[in-house]
Protein backbone atom coordinates (compact mmCIF):
# COMPACT_ATOMS: atom_id res chain seq x y z
CA UNK A 1 0.00 0.00 0.00
CA UNK A 2 1.12 3.58 -0.51
CA UNK A 3 2.74 5.34 2.44
CA UNK A 4 0.62 8.18 3.82
CA UNK A 5 1.32 11.51 2.18
CA UNK A 6 -0.18 14.76 3.44
CA UNK A 7 -0.86 16.39 0.08
CA UNK A 8 -1.54 15.55 -3.51
CA UNK A 9 -3.12 12.64 -5.28
CA UNK A 10 -1.07 10.10 -3.40
CA UNK A 11 -2.37 11.39 -0.06
CA UNK A 12 -5.96 11.29 -1.26
CA UNK A 13 -5.56 7.75 -2.57
CA UNK A 14 -3.96 6.46 0.61
CA UNK A 15 -6.77 7.95 2.73
CA UNK A 16 -9.37 6.53 0.35
CA UNK A 17 -7.98 3.00 0.54
CA UNK A 18 -7.51 3.21 4.32
CA UNK A 19 -11.11 4.34 4.94
CA UNK A 20 -13.48 1.44 5.56
CA UNK A 21 -16.56 3.59 6.31
CA UNK A 22 -17.46 3.97 2.65
CA UNK A 23 -18.37 0.29 2.33
CA UNK A 24 -21.87 0.89 3.62
CA UNK A 25 -22.46 3.63 1.08
CA UNK A 26 -21.32 1.33 -1.72
CA UNK A 27 -23.66 -1.42 -0.47
CA UNK A 28 -26.62 0.97 -0.42
CA UNK A 29 -25.72 2.18 -3.90
CA UNK A 30 -25.63 -1.41 -5.18
CA UNK A 31 -29.03 -2.11 -3.60
CA UNK A 32 -30.47 1.06 -5.16
CA UNK A 33 -29.02 0.08 -8.53
CA UNK A 34 -30.58 -3.37 -8.28
CA UNK A 35 -33.96 -1.87 -7.44
CA UNK A 36 -33.65 0.53 -10.38
CA UNK A 37 -32.86 -2.34 -12.75
CA UNK A 38 -35.87 -4.27 -11.42
CA UNK A 39 -38.15 -1.27 -11.92
CA UNK A 40 -36.92 -0.70 -15.48
CA UNK A 41 -37.39 -4.40 -16.27
CA UNK A 42 -40.92 -4.41 -14.84
CA UNK A 43 -41.82 -1.30 -16.81
CA UNK A 44 -40.44 -2.82 -20.01
CA UNK A 45 -42.61 -5.91 -19.51
CA UNK A 46 -45.69 -3.92 -18.51
CA UNK A 47 -45.37 -1.46 -21.38
CA UNK A 48 -45.95 -4.21 -23.96
CA UNK A 49 -49.04 -5.41 -22.12
CA UNK A 50 -50.29 -1.86 -21.70
CA UNK A 51 -49.88 -1.17 -25.41
CA UNK A 52 -52.02 -4.22 -26.21
CA UNK A 53 -54.75 -2.98 -23.87
CA UNK A 54 -54.75 0.44 -25.55
CA UNK A 55 -54.88 -1.23 -28.98
CA UNK A 56 -57.90 -3.33 -27.97
CA UNK A 57 -59.70 -0.26 -26.61
CA UNK A 58 -58.90 1.70 -29.77
CA UNK A 59 -60.22 -1.16 -31.92
CA UNK A 60 -63.61 -0.86 -30.23
CA UNK A 61 -64.09 2.66 -31.57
Amino acid sequence: MLPPAPNGLRGHLSRLFADSGGGTVIEYAMIAGGIAVAIVGALAIASGNLQRVYDRIAALF
